[in-house]
């Protein structure tokens, strides 16, 4: 009695891009010298290219002969891109053709149409435009997002002005610094409409239409008031915390950075000093100015001395 073995073989299928492979029979190993047919399947927007690996040429389906272990490669490439255009509000943003992907060179239109109150300041991400509608030819995968922005007006009861430290029209999301600033014989009392309580300066997102709302009112005889302006990336607290004071009172300020890439810089307006934190004595009503600023990083310095040319500096 003579036994023939046949050895069996594993077949690795690779894909190269977005797409799948299957072979037929499958699954394996397969008896030597099996032929199994390979197909390539390109995801949505892709197509076939070629095969590499155990596998060569850019007939589809191939036919591979398993005489050993075979690894076969399929390489997708892409032919259509998706478009993403988005906002962050304030409006909407609509593509034309609708479609879930588009043939390279294809031209699209994508236009913003702004809610009421807002208007359209550009484009961002991928295109830096004002145009609107904006020609958009894609030839790669496409995001951009639409930028509305609103006039935030103010209004303010008793004596007073509101400052904001961002300048009309405001891209929806951006987060303002509303300060007010009470005219000499009066003070702040609170926010109201976009913003609320008695933090000030304080500071509130963009979102909406809706103006800012100070109340001041006047100061009881032998009072003064202090009001804290901020120049840059930072808080200040101070202690104690009152809406005025008695004349002669004292209070100390304290300037905080945000995050670990600022700093404090100095005290300016009425009350002016680098120490921080600072003793104020009202004997008058004061504005304050606190002043933050980037750190400034030293330069990182490389050298493209080899390992050799080190050793030879040292010595």
């Amino acid at each position: 009695v003579m036994v023939n073995i046949l050895p069996t073989y594993g077949l690795v299928l690779t894909a190269n891009g977005s797409g799948s492979i299957v072979a037929d029979p499958f699954p394996g190993p397969y008896a030597s010298n099996t032929v199994v047919t390979v197909t390539a399947n390109p995801a949505a927007g892709w197509q076939f290219d070629y095969w590499t690996g155990d596998a060569s040429g850019n007939a589809n389906p191939v036919a591979v002969t398993m005489d050993g272990p075979l690894n076969v490669q399929a390489v997708f490439v892409q032919v259509a891109y998706p478009v993403v255009a988005t906002t962050a509000g304030g409006g909407s943003v609509s593509v034309s053709p609708v479609q879930a992907n588009y043939l390279s060179n294809m031209v699209v239109t994508v236009t913003a149409t702004a809610s009421n109150g807002w208007t359209f300041l550009g484009w961002i991400d991928n295109a830096s435009d004002t145009n609107n509608p904006l020609s958009l030819t894609v030839n790669a995968p496409e995001s951009l997002a639409a930028v509305f922005g609103t006039t935030v007006n103010t209004n303010v009861i008793g004596g007073g002005v509101i400052e904001l430290n961002a300048t009309n029209p405001i891209p929806y999301g951006t987060i303002v610094r509303a300060t007010g600033m009470p005219n000499y014989g009066s003070y702040f009392v609170s926010w109201g409409n976009a913003l609320s309580g008695t933090n000030n300066p304080a500071e509130f997102t963009v979102t909406s239409t809706n103006p800012v709302r100070a109340l001041f009112t006047t100061l009881p005889a032998n009072s003064a008031a202090l009001t804290v302006r901020i120049n840059g990336e930072g808080d200040v607290f101070v202690s104690p915390p009152k809406a005025y004071y008695a004349v002669g009172d004292s209070v100390t300020l304290n300037g905080t950075p945000r995050g670990t890439t600022n700093q404090f810089i100095s005290w300016s307006g009425d009350f002016v000093s680098t120490t921080n934190p600072a003793i104020l004595t009202l004997n008058t009503s004061k504005v304050v100015t606190a002043n933050f600023s980037a750190l400034v990083l030293p330069p990182v310095i490389t050298s493209s001395l080899t390992e050799t040319e080190i050793g030879r500096a040292h010595v």
